[in-house]
């Protein structure tokens, strides 16, 4: 799974050896496209591996790249389904990962003003009692 960091770089999820070599032109590609690529695709079917798009309705938040060790799998209507099911399932996760982060976000910046402006107000209050 690609992943993209804050400068939108695309990124393994994970640093294992053994990991299915990709082509980052192909990634990105898939990526900005929100386009599969690679074997079973209309894109670059030759290489031996298929980049999916992890989408949701607003956008694109990552790629699983599929590595399978017959080609010919990813061919089968069923397996193409499950991957497919796969990635939405992933691409939803994502998105309300990141939804909870944003709303945190939000409470913690609504908490921290209420306390500035409850600090603001006991000040003026100890200012006009002296």
């Amino acid at each position: 799974m690609l992943l993209p960091d804050a400068q939108g770089k695309l990124l393994p999820l994970t640093h294992q050896p053994g990991l299915t070599p990709w082509d980052d032109a192909i990634a990105r590609w898939s990526f900005d496209k929100g386009q599969p690529a690679g074997a079973g695709t209309d894109t670059l079917p030759g290489v031996p591996y298929q980049i999916l798009p992890l989408k949701s309705a607003a956008r694109t938040w990552g790629l699983l790249v599929v590595e399978p060790e017959n080609l010919r799998q990813l061919m089968i209507p069923e397996q193409q389904r499950l991957l497919e099911t796969f990635t939405l399932l992933v691409a939803s996760a994502l998105e309300r990962l990141t939804l909870t982060a944003s709303e945190e976000q939000a409470r913690l910046t609504s908490e921290r003003e209420s306390l500035r402006n409850s600090l603001l107000a006991a000040c003026r209050t100890i200012c006009v009692l002296r």
